[in-house]
């Protein structure tokens, strides 16, 4: 099958490298024999670390890749919204198959794509999108298709994690565990998407969509990143029996498909927790196979060729997309702000008689019952850190206490406020 590659980034040189130098063995082990002959991308200069053979054409003309009816796929690594939604378009209308790891874009417009897919015979792919080297789309897509799926959580943003480790275990700051992702190469000059947890939000739609069933509006998706946090909340958090880590989460409840992403307090016994630096995993619950999870590097471009090589493979042979299709299951969505959840709030308050009884009151006259309080160290400046664990309360009820404990005369900063997350494995569900 002739390939033609468009981007050639830290993701596509990868892919390029495996196509070319691991065309016999990929043949040998699989049956499909990946021939790649046109690289498009904006950069003509010669790459030091690629070798490019006289016979692949290397272009910045898109329509070398796509005017040539002898190629059958095109992987579209350039990323983005805009050119990268033209790129698959156009391919998918001149019925090629298209193959990426674009979560942006699938999270946004996936459903338009696939319906694209369908109406002219060919597939779309996109395995490298979520966890990337984790089999977890083609798990979800055709492994578990004869499951009703209950719940899917986990940990599916690399460099968020590995700033939460380095912050645990070396005692770091947000800001110096960022500098130090960004000189190891795990995190982009621009970080925003990662660290504000909207990279994470992008991938559980694509999820979602795969497991519920549910075309989830990305606007309608409640998330939050982990640039707010400071290493007292990760200590806090160790006192209480917990880890923090950046979630994704998913469930099936009674009313309808609940659906966030955003730093969550997590048993510290809970193999999640234990998930570190780089790393990702996802755990799946199914109606039938119980409880799944799914762990390896998420990120990267070796990690992310493979999956993306993983589907090419899949189209040479002729294997049809089973479950990556848009479809709707009829499923509700549960609004932001009617989502349950324990919590972990965090007071900064003057030091003065009275003030836990204040807290407490606010809080019991807006649903939200304390199971667990924690107070260390003496005042600094007159205030004193306060922490409590809430038990479930629904998030509109807890902003509202928030807002009117926020205009009390001794708090003295913002409250943070943090989730606790019940997962199965914890023994508390």
């Amino acid at each position: 099958m002739k390939i033609a590659l468009v981007g050639l980034g830290t993701v596509g040189r990868e892919v390029a490298r495996l196509a070319l130098e691991e065309r016999e063995m990929i043949r040998r082990r699989s049956g499909a024999d990946l021939e790649l002959v046109v690289i498009v991308d904006k950069d003509l200069t010669p790459r030091a670390d690629l070798s490019i053979p006289r016979q692949v054409k290397f272009t910045d003309d898109l329509s070398a890749a796509m005017s040539d009816a002898s190629i059958a796929a095109v992987v579209e690594l350039i990323g983005g919204t805009g050119a990268a939604r033209d790129v698959q378009l156009e391919a998918l209308r001149k019925k090629k198959h298209v193959v990426t790891a674009n979560k942006a874009l699938l999270a946004e417009r996936g459903a338009e794509l696939l319906k694209e897919a369908a109406q002219n015979g060919v597939q779309l792919r996109f395995e490298g999108s979520v966890c990337g080297g984790i089999p977890i789309i083609k798990s979800l897509a055709e492994s578990l298709a004869g499951n009703r799926i209950e719940e899917l959580y986990g940990i599916i943003n690399g460099t968020a994690n590995y700033i939460l480790t380095q912050m645990v275990r070396q005692g770091l700051t947000f800001e110096q565990a960022l500098k130090e992702a960004k000189r190891l190469g795990f995190a982009e000059a621009d970080p925003t998407f990662d660290v504000e947890g909207t990279d994470t939000a992008h991938k559980l739609t694509l999820l979602c969509r795969l497991a519920f069933g549910v075309d989830l509006p990305f606007d309608r998706l409640s998330y939050e990143g982990i640039s707010k946090l400071s290493p007292l909340d990760l200590r806090y958090a160790a006192d209480l029996g917990y880890t923090i880590k950046l979630l994704a989460v998913a469930k099936r409840r009674p009313e309808g498909l609940e659906a966030r992403a955003h730093p969550a307090l997590i048993p510290s016994s809970h193999p999640l927790a234990a998930v570190s630096n780089e790393f990702n995993a996802v755990t799946v619950v199914g109606d039938r196979v119980g409880e799944m999870m799914f762990y390896g590097r998420g990120a990267g471009g070796r990690a992310t060729a493979s999956a993306v090589l993983s589907d090419l493979i899949d189209i040479a042979l002729g294997r049809p997309s089973g479950g990556l299709t848009a479809y709707d299951s009829g499923l509700r969505i549960i609004p932001k702000d009617a989502s349950v959840s324990k919590w972990y709030l965090r007071f900064k308050v003057l030091d003065r008689p009275g003030v836990l009884g204040q807290l407490a009151t606010v809080l019991g006259s807006h649903h939200i019952s304390i199971e667990a309080c924690l107070q260390k160290g003496g005042p600094v400046d007159g205030a004193v850190p306060v922490v409590m664990q809430t038990f479930e309360a629904k998030e509109s009820d807890l902003r509202r206490a928030i807002e009117g404990i926020s205009r009390m005369d001794f708090i003295r900063e913002p409250t943070q406020t943090i989730r606790v997350e019940t997962l199965r494995s914890d023994g508390t569900a």
